[in-house]
């Protein structure tokens, strides 16, 4: 196989950060439970920053690009309501409530731009496991 053959697809870099990012979320609310906070601080900006990579390469539409922005927001969210609570700052639990809106706003953009069987929610998942082949 040609190098170039062997390059990931734009849709499986889209699968492995988003799994990579999915993890990282994980971890940084089990963190965050059992009280690390530096810890889940740096797994929570890990996931926005994979969060935020997404978008090069996911397709270019507008149901898509929603769809990604939700979830980027939920993120978001997650991590000011995490921080706030943990370095005791209420003002960031506060702020926090802006991404939830965006994200709720964000996902009904997705859904009307793409409808219930349009490419978002065929695609919608967090985790993509591909069965290896062996070569």
């Amino acid at each position: 196989m040609s190098e170039i053959a062997a390059r990931p697809t734009s849709d499986a870099r889209q699968a492995q950060l988003e799994t990579v990012a999915t993890g990282l979320w994980l971890v940084m609310d089990v963190l965050w439970m059992v009280e690390q906070p530096e810890a889940s601080a740096v797994a929570g900006v890990l996931t926005l920053v994979l969060q935020l990579a997404l978008f090069r390469y996911i397709p270019r539409n507008t149901a898509e690009w929603a769809a990604n922005g939700a979830v980027t927001c939920w993120v978001l969210m997650n991590l000011l309501w995490m921080l706030g609570d943990q370095w005791e700052r209420p003002a960031l639990v506060t702020v926090a409530w802006a991404p939830v809106i965006a994200s709720f706003v964000l996902l009904a953009v997705a859904l009307w731009s793409g409808g219930f069987s349009g490419p978002v929610m065929r695609r919608f998942r967090r985790f993509r496991f591909h069965r290896m082949n062996a070569g």
